[in-house]
C-alpha cells in the first residue's frame, strides 16, 4: 500500500510510527525518573527535618515557632545542613512548609513530584503532637 501525498510505503511509515513511540516513550521515561528523583530527595529532606524537630523538642521543652524553623543559624544547631525550599519541579512552588500549631505539635506539609514512600504526589502532610 502506498500513500501517494508522502510518498511512503506502509513499511517505511510504520517504522516511522515505531521510531516516534520509541522517542515519546524516552521522554516520558526521563521525566518520570526525574520526578521520582526529585520526590525521593524531598521525602528524604523533610525526614531529617523531623528527626530536628524532635532533637530541638528534646533540647527546648517545644517545637520551635516559625521565625525560628526559618532561622538558619537555630536549624543548624540540630541539623547538618539546612534543606532549601526551593523546589525544582512543575507540581510546587515550594518542597515543604512548617507550622507550629501548639508548643507540644506542628504539621510539616511538603509537596512530591511523583509517590513516594507511601505518600502521594502533590501536597501531603505530617502532623505530630507530643
Amino acid at each position: 500500500m502506498r500513500i501517494p501525498f508522502l510518498k511512503l510505503d506502509s513499511a517505511k511509515l510504520a517504522v516511522i510510527i515505531v521510531a516516534a513511540l520509541f522517542v515519546f516513550g524516552l521522554f516520558f521515561g526521563a521525566s518520570a525518573g526525574r520526578a521520582a528523583g526529585s520526590a525521593g530527595i524531598v521525602y528524604q529532606n523533610v525526614s531529617e527535618i523531623a528527626k530536628g524537630l524532635n532533637y530541638f523538642y528534646a533540647d527546648e521543652g517545644r517545637f520551635p515557632d516559625a521565625q525560628e524553623f526559618s532561622d538558619s543559624h537555630v536549624l543548624l544547631t540540630y541539623f547538618s545542613a539546612v534543606p532549601s525550599n526551593q523546589s525544582d519541579n512543575s507540581v510546587c512552588a515550594q518542597n515543604f512548609e512548617y507550622k507550629r500549631t501548639s508548643l507540644n505539635s506542628y504539621e510539616l506539609d511538603f509537596c512530591l513530584a511523583a509517590g513516594a514512600a507511601g505518600f502521594s504526589k502533590g501536597w501531603n502532610k505530617i502532623n505530630l503532637q507530643k
